[in-house]
């Protein structure tokens, strides 16, 4: 599926990209401007994050909040901010589209009119309450900035983190701020991209109407390639309040679009994304020496790095995993890459840009897509062609990253312990009247295709909805089934019963089933609610035969191994004893049982408890799933 679109500049430097898409009667706009933290300077850190939050408190003409007054036309918005740089985004009834360029264009070229001592101060605050929430107080939330510290030494521009440091929020001044965003969030610093149930015509001339008034100003330098290089290993520890210990191995790599980035990528999935990994296999299935195991290549801009995490299982000592993943790595360099993995991996990505375009906005949804090819390559014609660079990698370039960048290469080891007893944590252009919004259009019909309703002989409801603006198949299995049908001397059965169903059937094991999914590409998502159980997944349209086949295998046909069944319930009543390092989640199990009581059918916890999980016995399950 080709993504047809139009590109021009403004005579300011603006790059427009408008591409239209008539499926439903909405628009997307998203826009980029090319800088984040990483364009800011030792010392004055966290400025780019700032202005991510600032632009959302009013403009010259639109002197208030932009969320209140997007989200009363039932649209989206959101924005973020990273070390390359920071995009804002809002979805919308396509009637709307004038509205939305107007409040754009206004926080762009007429932003600091409005902006003062009390907005600075107030987002100031914000920010630095953002970091507490994300970072400090969350568990392991802080060993993410300790290890980019480690792996960009400084003076690396990548070395301080995107929300920045609080002693440099706190010296910031006016001046220093309003300075940063009169060099980098101008007109020729910045691409948008406008997708959806718009005309191409009629789209540039509001984009000149509104956007070219704003005056030129010169495009900040580019930075350079910047690329990592460790003298040897580095290995630190550092406390949290946390009940697992973790491990995270970070190795320097490439930039974004290195001719190695693909392979890397690939190699990422092969070793540490899904059931299937490697990493996965070795360390939680076979020999049960940790919970969560993630491997992940994260190319930007000037620099890149693999990362590979590993959180302990109970009563595993951190320093045997670590020697676990050493003697993986070993295993790894030892046993060859197979035509499977890599297939597998190619998939994935596949199927992965297939969903990103399926979505007109939001975050990596084609109008971000556009922008994102646009703003680091200059070509937003990728987004048709990226993915060959994927499918041109071989077995032999797997091996050739893999012991270029990663096995017995220098690299960050960075421990994360529970803290003792009562210790801190301790880390470091047309000319027009703005002040009136413009007059809104009438909003587009919209009929929605009816679904096509069929009943099975054995009394299962399908509905079917074709949708033909993208190569993805869609598929979601309902019952009424959900923690409410726990007996009450076992809370938890509901949830336990449906994580098992992906562990085996009469011809696959629980190997077998993660191979054969993530081999399509794809994966079986499900949760149980207080009512319900849902189970669904997504495939290319090329697929989804092999994918049909593999679920209704794995619900007509489960057998719930008890191996598994163990594996499961230790590994469930261990993520039970980490729940009291999240105040979210212990409050999301105490709130039901304090408003419904202890025992009622909507107070107990739909995960269950240590001793409701430790009775349940393979009969019970299989009972429970035939009773859905």
């Amino acid at each position: 599926m080709e993504i047809k679109y139009r590109d021009l500049i403004l005579p300011n430097g603006l790059q427009v990209i408008i591409s239209e898409n008539h499926t439903l009667p909405t628009a997307a706009v998203n826009l980029w401007y090319h800088v984040g933290s990483k364009n800011e300077q030792i010392g004055k850190t966290g400025f780019a994050h700032l202005f991510e939050h600032i632009m959302f408190e009013g403009s010259k003409n639109h002197d208030t909040g932009f969320f209140q007054a997007i989200e009363k036309l039932g649209a989206s918005l959101n924005g973020s901010t990273n070390s390359d740089r920071t995009n804002y985004w809002e979805n919308f009834p396509s009637n709307y589209l004038e509205y939305i360029l107007w409040l754009e264009s206004d926080r762009m070229g007429f932003l600091l009119e409005a902006f003062d001592q009390k907005k600075f101060d107030t987002e100031k605050d914000v920010v630095k309450n953002e970091r507490r929430q994300s970072y400090e107080n969350r568990p392991y939330g802080m060993s993410h900035l300790v290890l980019q510290e480690l792996i960009y030494p400084n003076p690396h521009p990548y070395h301080w983190p995107t929300i920045g440091y609080h002693e440099d929020l706190d010296s910031a001044n006016l001046n220093d701020v309003k300075d940063f965003f009169k060099k980098y969030y101008v007109p020729a610093n910045a691409s948008i991209s406008i997708v959806g149930d718009i005309d191409l015509n009629e789209t540039e001339e509001l984009v000149y109407k509104y956007f070219s008034e704003i005056p030129k100003s010169p495009r900040p330098e580019k930075l350079k390639s910047y690329p990592v290089q460790l003298s040897g290993n580095i290995e630190m520890s550092i406390y949290d309040k946390i009940t697992l210990p973790a491990i995270q191995l970070a190795y320097p790599t490439v930039e974004k679009f290195h001719n190695y980035e693909a392979a890397l990528d690939l190699l990422s999935i092969i070793l540490g994304d899904g059931e299937s990994s490697r990493l996965h296999k070795a360390l939680i299935n076979r020999e049960q020496i940790a919970i969560d195991v993630s491997v992940y290549h994260d190319s930007n801009e000037i620099a890149g790095d693999f990362k590979v995490d590993a959180v302990a299982a109970e009563s595993i000592d951190i320093d045997d995993l670590i020697n676990k993943l050493q003697k993986e790595f070993e295993n790894i360099a030892n046993t060859p890459f197979t035509l499977e993995e890599l297939e597998r991996a190619k998939n994935k990505i596949i199927t992965g840009r297939a969903r990103r375009l399926s979505r007109n906005g939001g975050f990596g949804g084609r109008a971000d897509l556009l922008n994102f090819y646009n703003v680091f390559q200059s070509n937003p014609n990728l987004i048709n062609t990226d993915t060959s660079r994927y499918q041109y990698v071989t077995l032999e370039d797997l091996s050739k990253v893999f012991n270029k960048y990663i096995y017995n290469r220098n690299h960050v080891a960075l421990k994360t312990l529970p803290q003792p007893s009562n210790e801190n944590v301790s880390i470091q252009v047309p000319e027009i009247d703005r002040s009136t919004p413009p007059n809104t259009e009438q909003s587009s019909e919209y009929v929605p295709e009816i679904p096509t309703l069929h009943s099975l002989k054995n009394g299962m409801k399908l509905i079917f909805q074709q949708k033909t603006d993208n190569e993805l198949v869609s598929f979601k299995l309902l019952s009424t089934d959900g923690a409410v049908t726990d007996p009450q001397t076992m809370s938890g059965l509901t949830n336990l019963t449906t994580e098992l169903l992906a562990t085996g059937t009469e011809k696959r094991t629980i190997t077998d089933i993660a191979n054969d999914f993530e081999y399509i590409g794809s994966h079986l998502n499900y949760m149980t609610g207080r009512e319900t159980t849902v189970l669904d997944s997504e495939s290319l349209n090329t697929l989804w035969g092999t994918g049909l086949e593999i679920i209704g295998d794995i619900y007509e046909n489960p057998v719930f191994p008890k191996n598994e069944i163990k594996r499961k319930v230790k590994e469930q009543i261990t993520e039970l004893s980490t729940i009291k390092d999240s105040p979210n989640a212990l409050a999301r199990i105490i709130f039901p049982q304090i408003i419904y009581g202890d025992d009622s059918r909507f107070g107990h916890p739909i995960l269950g408890a240590a001793d409701s999980l430790s009775v349940i016995k393979q009969q019970d399950i299989i009972k429970h799933h035939k009773s859905r």
